[in-house]
């Protein structure tokens, strides 16, 4: 592993330490490990996934989901921050690379709802968003052809999963 990714993956593990710290700690064990592992799964995965292919965006914008995940711990206005790079992620997945107008439409209103944290709160922008996303990574993977149909499948059940949880949290 390279200076840089292991220097990544040695700041995420601190700032998860912190994260859990002032959230959770020492009142809520359960969370402060469930909060730890959601935020150190994406950061330890995007580093791998970086690594193995430095040429895509996907392992970054892992990581990046990672670290914008613990923010809200430090600040509650970034509570829905990681929103943006997840989006993102799964949009653009597998090269990280955002191919159509729709992709880039959707994945700027994902930055932006989890950037203005009233907007992120209301949940009929919440679950638009997941709808939008989902509409957006079924018509990519309906695009696609060949070996990135099969890994846009990936994104499309990854996709389903986070939606189907941010939709349900929202109703």
């Amino acid at each position: 592993m390279s200076r840089r990714l292991f220097g990544v993956a040695a700041a995420g593990l601190a700032i998860a330490v912190a994260a859990v710290s002032v959230t959770y700690l020492p009142e809520e064990p359960e969370l402060a490990a469930a909060d730890a592992t959601v935020g150190l799964a994406f950061i330890g995965l995007g580093v791998v996934a970086w690594q193995r292919r430095p040429s895509s965006r996907s392992g970054l914008l892992m990581a990046v989901t990672g670290f914008a995940w613990f923010a809200g711990s430090f600040v509650d206005a970034a509570l829905f921050l990681h929103r943006g790079p997840l989006v993102h992620l799964l949009v653009g997945y597998p090269r990280g690379r955002l191919r159509s107008r729709l992709e880039r439409v959707v994945v700027a209103a994902a930055y932006l709802d989890g950037a203005v944290y009233p907007l992120a709160r209301q949940d009929t922008v919440t679950i638009a968003l997941a709808l939008a996303v989902m509409t957006t990574v079924l018509v990519g993977y309906r695009r696609a052809g060949g070996a990135e149909r099969r890994a846009r499948a990936a994104a499309l059940v990854a996709a389903a999963a986070v939606m189907l949880v941010l939709g349900l949290g929202a109703v």
